[in-house]
Protein backbone atom coordinates (compact mmCIF):
# COMPACT_ATOMS: atom_id res chain seq x y z
CA UNK A 1 0.00 0.00 0.00
CA UNK A 2 2.87 2.24 0.86
CA UNK A 3 3.06 2.66 -2.77
CA UNK A 4 0.04 4.06 -3.66
CA UNK A 5 -0.83 6.45 -0.81
CA UNK A 6 0.84 9.66 -0.52
CA UNK A 7 0.46 12.36 2.71
CA UNK A 8 0.13 15.67 1.50
CA UNK A 9 1.07 17.86 4.71
CA UNK A 10 1.00 21.46 4.89
CA UNK A 11 -0.74 22.13 1.10
CA UNK A 12 -1.59 25.48 0.22
CA UNK A 13 -4.87 25.98 -0.68
CA UNK A 14 -4.63 25.50 -5.06
CA UNK A 15 -2.34 21.97 -4.25
CA UNK A 16 -5.49 20.99 -2.10
CA UNK A 17 -8.06 21.81 -5.22
CA UNK A 18 -5.85 20.28 -7.62
CA UNK A 19 -5.54 16.77 -5.57
CA UNK A 20 -9.49 17.03 -4.54
CA UNK A 21 -9.99 17.13 -8.56
CA UNK A 22 -8.44 13.94 -8.73
CA UNK A 23 -8.72 11.49 -5.60
CA UNK A 24 -11.21 8.79 -5.56
CA UNK A 25 -11.96 8.87 -1.68
CA UNK A 26 -11.88 11.12 1.49
CA UNK A 27 -11.05 10.19 4.71
CA UNK A 28 -11.64 11.00 8.32
CA UNK A 29 -10.85 8.69 10.69
CA UNK A 30 -11.26 11.29 13.89
CA UNK A 31 -13.39 10.05 16.54
CA UNK A 32 -16.04 11.87 17.55
CA UNK A 33 -15.15 14.89 15.88
CA UNK A 34 -17.69 17.82 16.19
CA UNK A 35 -18.30 18.67 13.07
CA UNK A 36 -16.08 17.69 9.91
CA UNK A 37 -15.33 20.60 7.48
CA UNK A 38 -13.19 18.39 5.32
CA UNK A 39 -15.48 15.89 5.34
CA UNK A 40 -18.10 18.64 3.52
CA UNK A 41 -15.23 19.42 1.18
CA UNK A 42 -14.55 15.56 0.31
CA UNK A 43 -18.45 16.07 -0.59
CA UNK A 44 -18.60 18.98 -2.66
CA UNK A 45 -15.45 17.44 -4.72
CA UNK A 46 -17.53 14.30 -5.12
CA UNK A 47 -15.38 12.29 -3.31
CA UNK A 48 -16.34 9.10 -1.98
CA UNK A 49 -16.12 9.70 1.75
CA UNK A 50 -14.77 6.84 4.32
CA UNK A 51 -15.39 8.02 7.86
CA UNK A 52 -15.08 7.28 11.69
CA UNK A 53 -18.52 6.06 12.56
CA UNK A 54 -19.10 8.48 15.26
CA UNK A 55 -19.98 12.64 16.13
CA UNK A 56 -20.80 15.25 13.39
CA UNK A 57 -19.72 13.21 9.96
CA UNK A 58 -22.03 10.08 11.25
CA UNK A 59 -24.77 12.69 12.58
CA UNK A 60 -24.73 15.23 10.50
CA UNK A 61 -22.67 14.90 7.23
CA UNK A 62 -22.64 11.38 5.37
CA UNK A 63 -25.55 10.70 5.91
CA UNK A 64 -28.17 9.03 3.57
CA UNK A 65 -29.45 12.30 1.28
CA UNK A 66 -31.66 11.71 -1.91
CA UNK A 67 -32.76 8.44 -1.50
CA UNK A 68 -29.29 7.01 -0.82
CA UNK A 69 -26.57 7.10 1.13
CA UNK A 70 -23.19 9.17 0.78
CA UNK A 71 -20.02 7.28 1.69
CA UNK A 72 -18.98 4.79 4.47
CA UNK A 73 -18.36 4.84 8.03
CA UNK A 74 -16.08 2.49 9.82
CA UNK A 75 -14.36 2.37 13.68
CA UNK A 76 -12.07 -0.53 13.22
CA UNK A 77 -9.07 -1.17 11.09
CA UNK A 78 -11.39 -3.98 9.55
CA UNK A 79 -14.42 -1.94 8.78
CA UNK A 80 -12.15 0.76 7.43
CA UNK A 81 -10.87 -1.72 5.36
CA UNK A 82 -13.98 -2.98 4.01
CA UNK A 83 -15.67 0.09 3.41
CA UNK A 84 -12.54 0.83 1.17
CA UNK A 85 -13.35 -2.17 -0.39
CA UNK A 86 -16.90 -1.47 -0.88
CA UNK A 87 -16.10 2.41 -1.97
CA UNK A 88 -13.62 0.87 -4.59
CA UNK A 89 -15.95 -1.93 -5.67
CA UNK A 90 -19.09 0.55 -6.49
CA UNK A 91 -20.05 0.03 -9.80
CA UNK A 92 -19.89 3.13 -12.47
CA UNK A 93 -23.41 4.06 -11.90
CA UNK A 94 -23.42 3.66 -8.27
CA UNK A 95 -20.14 5.85 -8.13
CA UNK A 96 -21.75 8.51 -10.37
CA UNK A 97 -25.30 8.47 -8.02
CA UNK A 98 -23.13 8.80 -4.59
CA UNK A 99 -21.11 11.51 -6.18
CA UNK A 100 -24.14 13.08 -6.62
CA UNK A 101 -25.99 12.95 -3.40
CA UNK A 102 -22.83 13.76 -2.05
CA UNK A 103 -22.09 16.65 -4.13
CA UNK A 104 -25.94 17.95 -3.33
CA UNK A 105 -25.77 17.21 0.29
CA UNK A 106 -22.85 19.27 0.76
CA UNK A 107 -24.71 22.53 -0.18
CA UNK A 108 -26.89 21.86 3.45
CA UNK A 109 -23.19 23.62 4.63
CA UNK A 110 -22.79 26.55 1.98
CA UNK A 111 -22.72 29.63 3.83
CA UNK A 112 -25.50 30.56 1.79
CA UNK A 113 -27.66 27.70 3.84
CA UNK A 114 -26.21 28.96 6.89
CA UNK A 115 -27.22 32.85 6.61
CA UNK A 116 -30.84 30.95 5.09
CA UNK A 117 -31.04 29.54 8.78
CA UNK A 118 -29.74 32.33 11.15
CA UNK A 119 -32.37 34.94 9.18
CA UNK A 120 -35.18 31.89 9.89
CA UNK A 121 -34.72 31.82 13.43
CA UNK A 122 -33.52 34.90 14.40
CA UNK A 123 -37.24 35.71 12.98
CA UNK A 124 -39.00 33.04 14.88
CA UNK A 125 -36.97 34.64 18.00
CA UNK A 126 -38.22 37.99 17.02
CA UNK A 127 -41.61 36.39 16.80
CA UNK A 128 -41.53 35.10 19.90
CA UNK A 129 -40.46 37.95 21.78
CA UNK A 130 -43.58 39.52 20.06
CA UNK A 131 -45.93 36.94 21.64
Amino acid sequence: IKDDVQFICDAPWPEILKWLGKSWIGVNGMWNEHFGIGVVEYQAAGLISVVNDSGGPKEDIVVDFDGGPTGFHATTVAEYATAFSQALSLSPADILAMRRRSRLSARRFTEEAFANRWIAQNARLIDLSKA
